[in-house]
């Protein structure tokens, strides 16, 4: 079961962003902002209350697939740090994701949605170019 302060942030998103029913979304929040799927789930461990985040970033590209990979790792290196995003691959689906997660204490309803959309920002930038130097 989702910790009440998970279940407080999502019920406090859903009000912000006029959904009804905010109880559909303690065991996972599968939402769309600007086009780009995300799924939000309680991260708590023992230690800290937390918020999982995964981002769907698209499919991989066939033509220069090893060239983004390798953009992706360098790209993880720079983030690397305590709660901050990484890139991986869904098992299922095999699209890029972009996972994150955040402290409950560190991020409010309004930060999350925000953080939603500048993600969804940033994937769509992805499929574009794949942040390789020139666009695909």
């Amino acid at each position: 079961m989702a910790s009440e302060n998970y279940r407080k942030l999502i019920d406090e998103v859903c009000a912000i962003a006029k959904i009804a029913n905010p109880k559909l979304f303690y065991t996972t929040a599968d939402v769309t902002v600007d086009g780009v799927n995300f799924t939000l789930i309680d991260g708590s461990t023992e230690q800290e209350e937390g918020l999982a985040m995964y981002c769907d970033f698209g499919a991989l590209p066939v033509k220069n697939r090893a060239d983004v990979l390798e953009r992706l790792l360098e790209i993880n290196l720079t983030m690397h740090g305590v709660n901050t995003p990484v890139f991986t691959v869904n098992f299922e689906t095999r699209h890029v994701l972009l996972a994150r997660r955040i402290p409950i204490g560190h991020i409010s309803a309004l930060d999350l949605m925000n953080t939603l959309s500048e993600y969804s920002a940033h994937s769509k930038e992805w499929r574009r170019t794949f942040y390789l130097h020139e666009a695909r």
